[in-house]
């Protein structure tokens, strides 16, 4: 009898570690984590912007154009030294960087790589969070021909948004 209970017992161990390691490796489960582990870096913003001579790249948004629950679309903030650059503007990626505490008001330009909507949607966004965090100087943003068309085209889009937060702080 003791030797079947040592044997019941010994199954349930192996049979809960087995049960963890396969918790483990569910494509939600490791998003989360992974989640969780970027936000705590990030909140540091002593810990995400490197020495002067450093430079640190952060996933913001990695989804295909299809659509994602979990995934922003495409974006990467490169900090070099004391200059942040943003790398596409996929939609959902802004919201990202500022639930992340981002310093969004020191970001020093934006590069779209093409005019896919899944690069460009949350241009309007980083324009607007960063200025409402305290980006003092306009946004600058390069990228291929035509790039002039995309920005001005954004900025009609929030000019009224432009007019009614500028309202509200006099």
């Amino acid at each position: 009898m003791k030797k079947t209970l040592a044997s019941v017992a010994v199954a349930l161990v192996v049979l809960v570690i087995a049960s963890a390691g396969l918790f483990w490796l569910i494509p939600g489960v490791q998003d989360w984590l992974l989640l969780q582990g970027a936000s705590r870096r990030i909140r540091n913003t002593d810990t995400i912007l490197p020495s002067t001579d450093g430079i640190r790249i952060i996933l913001c948004g990695t989804s295909p154009p299809r659509p994602s629950k979990t995934r922003a679309k495409s974006c990467a903030a490169v900090i070099a030294g004391n200059r942040i650059f943003i790398v596409d503007t996929g939609p959902g990626s802004a919201n990202n960087l500022n639930l992340w505490r981002f310093p969004m008001e020191r970001i020093s330009a934006i590069l779209l790589t093409h005019f896919h909507s899944d690069h460009i949607g949350d241009l309007g966004e980083f324009r607007m969070l960063s200025w409402a965090a305290g980006r003092s100087t306009p946004l600058t943003v390069f990228g291929p021909d035509g790039v002039e068309d995309v920005v001005r085209g954004f900025n009609l889009a929030y000019q009224a948004d432009d007019d009614y937060r500028s309202a509200s702080l006099h």
